[in-house]
């Protein structure tokens, strides 16, 4: 169970999805390792998270990572939904569109008719 979101506040773009999913996969790796590379790597990560999330203040442990990433697994599951209902609202336009244009058809039809009917009375009523 997510329950209140406690990092991701509103809805994420694909793009943010994967990096944050980056960013935490890059935290994870680096959090048991020391060093300058290692520090530079995590305050970089961190920097960017804060950023894409607007935080203000994030830990690094293993439990935050944890509940970043229920809750980042929770909003991918929303934006697919996102996704999936605007791809069937589409589908439906489609569907709406082409019934309109087999009714366009059978008007012009009756339209052509109608117009070769009038040209012939014009021509005959000239004689």
């Amino acid at each position: 169970v997510v329950g209140a979101l406690e990092y991701i506040k509103r809805p994420l773009k694909k793009s943010e999805i994967d990096s944050i999913n980056d960013i935490i996969k890059s935290l994870s790796d680096n959090m048991e390792k020391s060093g300058f590379f290692a520090n530079f790597a995590n305050m970089s990560s961190m920097r960017q998270l804060k950023k894409i999330l607007d935080l203000k203040h994030f830990d690094v442990e293993p439990e935050t990572l944890d509940r970043l990433k229920v809750e980042l697994d929770y909003v991918t599951l929303k934006w697919q939904l996102r996704k999936i209902e605007s791809d069937i609202q589409k589908t439906g336009n489609l569907h709406v569109m082409m019934e309109q244009i087999r009714q366009m058809k059978r008007k012009q039809n009756y339209l052509a008719i109608n117009i070769l009917k009038s040209t012939r009375r014009k021509s005959t009523q000239g004689l």
